[in-house]
């Protein structure tokens, strides 16, 4: 027989690439409607949605519909989401007031992995798959929604995923504290609330947070430590020092330090962990001395690189830092602020000088110490 050439009248969906495919599509068709209806469409995959005032939500509704049809591309009526203020969108549940926008995971979702949770520690084992299927759910709403909440806890799941028979196995000591203090966790992770109106343009408050240690007679600085490879043994009987710089778009403006107990150090000390343990903590500890005057979002810079992507990430190779990274970022998904974390050069560092004790630059800037009694 000759040669012959096919054309598919349709994308064929079981082909990988065709769903990517479809996002041109999706694409042209978000960019005609913005043109012709005038209606700011925008889309995730095949997922279409749009952001409409009251008085033009229903009529922008039908008319994408219609022009839906009219291109001769067919949806999914039965998944058609009429306009509301609250709905359910890329599975989360989205919330609009005249302040803001909120979104979370949604309380019918949240009841599901709580139950799904429940059923696994009732019965003391999970399967691979299974552990796969949790984990992949547990990482949208505790990750994905509420930063870095919940990612340190997941990790003994992610090994069960990945290691033993796929079939069901009995939960170890690590997986079933892991899955314990998941189920506490998901009640508490607060909506993200994003601003709308005047307080969308406000200014970020803002927090410098820095830290050193001293290797004998030298004191030096945390983000230093990885370049020196000071061996573990001198870090033993050193002394350290945090500080702290916190401003507000209200005027408010605070410094202070403190210093990390001798048994906490000691811990850290087991490994090279301690080059940016002591530099993630200043962070953590400041967020918590400002914890009153903590709003909706926090710009917080640091001088060292990999103490900004432990804190960003939520966790680290170091098992003991990413639990408490782990608890940390709980507290704050629970409080409903948003933090971004963010590189600065150490003579740019506002904390530089708290840290060591020197307050004189933030006394120029008007800041007011605070004495902190953390015993």
């Amino acid at each position: 027989p000759s040669p012959q050439l096919w054309r598919h009248n349709s994308l064929t969906f079981g082909a990988v690439a065709s769903v990517w495919a479809y996002v041109k599509v999706a694409d042209v068709l978000c960019a005609l409607a913005i043109v012709l209806l005038l209606s700011a469409a925008s889309h995730f995959v095949d997922d279409f949605f749009d952001v409409e005032g009251r008085r033009t939500a229903d009529s922008a509704f039908q008319a994408f519909q219609q022009f839906h049809r009219r291109l001769g591309f067919k949806m999914k009526e039965s998944k058609a989401k009429a306009p509301s203020r609250s709905t359910v969108l890329l599975g989360l549940q989205w919330t609009i007031s005249k302040e803001a926008v909120t979104v979370g995971p949604g309380a019918n979702r949240v009841s599901k992995l709580r139950t799904a949770i429940t059923e696994v520690l009732a019965r003391g084992s999970i399967s691979a798959p299974e552990a796969s299927h949790l984990a992949g759910k547990l990482m949208f709403v505790c990750s994905w929604v509420s930063g870095a909440a919940g990612k340190a806890l997941l990790k003994p799941l992610y090994k069960r995923q990945y290691t033993g028979p796929t079939g069901p196995q009995h939960l170890c000591k690590s997986l079933r504290v892991s899955l314990e203090c998941l189920l506490r966790l998901l009640p508490n992770l607060a909506p993200l609330a994003i601003p709308l109106g005047a307080s969308a343009t406000a200014p970020l408050q803002i927090l410098y947070a820095d830290a050193f240690i001293t290797l004998g007679p030298h004191a030096r600085f945390a983000n230093r430590l990885l370049r020196d490879s000071a061996p573990l043994r001198d870090l033993q009987g050193s002394t350290n020092g945090w500080g702290a710089v916190f401003l507000t778009p209200s005027g408010t403006r605070l410094c202070f330090r403190g210093e990390v107990p001798r048994e906490v150090l000691a811990q850290a000390t087991s490994s090279k962990a301690y080059i940016f343990w002591l530099e993630a903590l200043a962070q953590v500890l400041a967020l918590l001395v400002v914890s009153r005057h903590l709003h909706v979002h926090v710009l917080c810079f640091c001088d060292n690189t990999a103490a900004e992507h432990a804190l960003t990430k939520g966790q680290t190779s170091d098992p003991a830092l990413t639990t408490f990274l782990g608890g940390f970022w709980s507290w704050i998904a629970a409080r409903g602020i948003r933090l971004t974390f963010m590189r600065v050069s150490s003579k740019a560092n506002l904390s530089d000088g708290p840290s060591r004790g020197d307050m004189a630059a933030c006394a120029a800037l008007g800041c007011r110490e605070v004495l902190l009694d953390l015993d």
